[in-house]
């Protein structure tokens, strides 16, 4: 059934559980994170639809690391991902903070007016 070795009810590889989470979040409407993923448009390439090709271009999930998209902007695929640290992630994070508290700004001015 799962010739690769990873997907095994319940003994699920930290590679196999990113890949399913991926696809989840592109997909699944009911998903908590789909607004920020498939809600944005951002997509899985259909290489990746099939666990083997996706192993075959990222392999192994290194510890300490999750997938990345390099440009936030563009879909989930070999030229846009790689295996990340938080380290390596933070300044992508830190822009995405910034642009969420700018907009919280620019609402509680207008509602506040602007004195505040």
């Amino acid at each position: 059934m799962f010739k690769h070795g990873h997907g095994k009810k319940g003994e699920e590889s930290p590679t196999y559980s990113t890949w399913l989470a991926m696809k989840t979040r592109c997909k699944n409407k009911n998903n908590k994170s789909y607004k920020y993923y498939g809600g944005r448009g951002i997509e899985v390439c259909s290489r990746w639809f099939e666990f083997k090709n996706f192993l075959i271009d990222m392999g192994e999930k290194p510890k300490g690391r999750t997938i990345d998209r390099i440009d936030n902007n563009k879909n989930y695929e070999p030229s846009n991902c790689r295996w990340a640290s938080i380290v390596e992630q933070a300044p992508e994070q830190k822009k995405r903070i910034e642009r969420i508290a700018s907009k919280n700004y620019q609402k509680i001015s207008s509602i506040l007016g602007s004195e505040y």
